[in-house]
């Protein structure tokens, strides 16, 4: 049985066909033309993931192939800002052969040459099947750290690099956010729909940066064994990371936050 978010595609339903792999149940237009490429790389980022973790999910992921902006809008019931997201524990995806016209119309900025649109392709798969791997071991208690499920998720990605100016200008202006509840809600900013993206951007940097320090020496193999714990169901989040990691989110962020200004934030500083 596909998932509820079918329900809110413009489509005539019997139009489209329904496949199955080893780790996911597809949905695509029998016109998609770009679905063997689609299967490929979702089967890549899967994997990627999975090696990352240190862990396999026990049942399949649903997946809904759209075939233009409107079905995407409706299927996530919000005005997308990007390509794919994820709804109801199910990943929806624009056609890849829509995202040349589509691109511009959600990110505001000339489409980028394809070897650049491929790569982008793999890390945002990448990025969003990490957060339903998180979302399915962990629960719904993730979601009130989304630190760690945005910056696991872009870590596991590959793709820290394109924060580096983003960082440098932050430590320079002093942007970082030294409080985990502010870091978290930056992130609502983007589900809304809200423009500030500066520092929703900060937010993904830094939070991107505190789990690559956390991943820092033994960090690959411990991270591995917090999902596998989770995966156990022992714990909270807060109980888990302890356990495992030895320090608290809160330790985490101002352990970081001292390497990167010198010198442990004040208690009552601001802030963004």
């Amino acid at each position: 049985m596909l998932p509820a978010t079918d329900q809110g595609l413009n489509a005539e339903t019997g139009d489209w066909i329904q496949t199955e792999t080893p780790h996911f149940l597809i949905r695509y237009h029998p016109q998609e033309e770009s679905f063997s490429e689609l299967q490929c790389q979702l089967s890549r980022a899967y994997e990627r993931v999975s090696h990352f973790l240190g862990c396999q999910l026990s049942g399949k992921i649903a997946v809904i192939v759209c075939r233009n902006y409107k079905d995407l809008w409706l299927a996530t019931m919000r005005r997308p800002r990007s390509l794919l997201s994820v709804r109801d524990d199910t990943l929806v995806c624009l056609s890849p052969t829509k995202w040349t016209e589509t691109w511009d119309r959600i990110y505001r900025r000339p489409y980028r040459s394809r070897d650049e649109d491929e790569n982008s392709l793999v890390y945002l798969l990448t990025h969003e099947l990490c957060h339903i791997f998180c979302y399915r071991l962990l629960g719904e208690q993730i979601l009130s750290h989304r630190w760690f499920l945005e910056g696991l998720a872009d870590c596991v990605a590959g793709r820290g690099g394109r924060f580096a100016n983003v960082l440098s200008e932050a430590k320079r202006l002093e942007l970082f956010f030294s409080d985990l509840e502010k870091l978290n809600r930056a992130f609502e900013w983007v589900a809304t729909g809200s423009d500030q993206w500066d520092q929703t951007w900060i937010a993904y940097a830094q939070s991107w940066a505190m789990i690559t320090s956390l991943m820092e020496g033994e960090g690959k193999e411990k991270m591995s064994l917090f999902f596998q714990k989770a995966q156990a169901g022992e714990a909270s989040f807060e109980r888990l990371f302890h356990q495992v990691f030895r320090l608290t989110p809160k330790e985490l962020l101002q352990n970081w936050l001292s390497h990167q200004i010198g010198s442990p934030p004040p208690g009552d500083q601001e802030a963004v």
